[in-house]
């Protein structure tokens, strides 16, 4: 909900087609949901430790691991960006959607977190993909 709130922010300025696509939702926690990492430890510690353990693969009990959201993730980006060299479009989602999304794409991303509200860029040149902007917040410095 918050993301479909911030596309709609930005689209009333923007007036162009919004369309929301599920693929783009934040990571489902599963058993986590909720929890702070601290409650999450103490009530879960096996879950914890193999979270921890297992980057990519570890799928957390009603939940999904990291795998699922950068799969999915790639896939939204793939039929969105098939659209054209020269579209522009927006994307909005969650800092650990995007988070993952980009450690995906790119081999050695940058290393700080993507906070709430902020903007990062990909340009394509040819079929190359690269970071331009990475969680820039210029909208809320004023």
């Amino acid at each position: 909900m918050r993301s479909l709130e911030t596309a709609t922010i930005i689209n009333s300025y923007l007036k162009k087609p919004l369309e929301e696509d599920g693929r783009l939702r934040e990571i489902e926690f599963g058993i986590f949901e909720g929890l702070t990492f601290e409650e999450a430890k103490l009530r879960y510690p096996v879950a914890v430790a193999d979270w921890d353990a297992s980057y990519l693969a570890y799928k957390v009990p009603e939940g999904e691991s990291r795998l699922d959201v950068q799969l999915r993730m790639r896939e939204a980006w793939e039929e969105v960006t098939a659209c054209g060299a020269q579209s522009t479009v927006a994307l909005v989602t969650h800092g650990s959607a995007i988070a993952l999304f980009l450690r995906h794409m790119f081999a050695h991303p940058p290393d700080e977190p993507i906070t709430n509200a902020s903007i990062t860029t990909l340009q394509r040149r040819d079929s190359i993909w690269a970071i331009s902007g990475y969680a820039q917040r210029p909208h809320l410095e004023s």
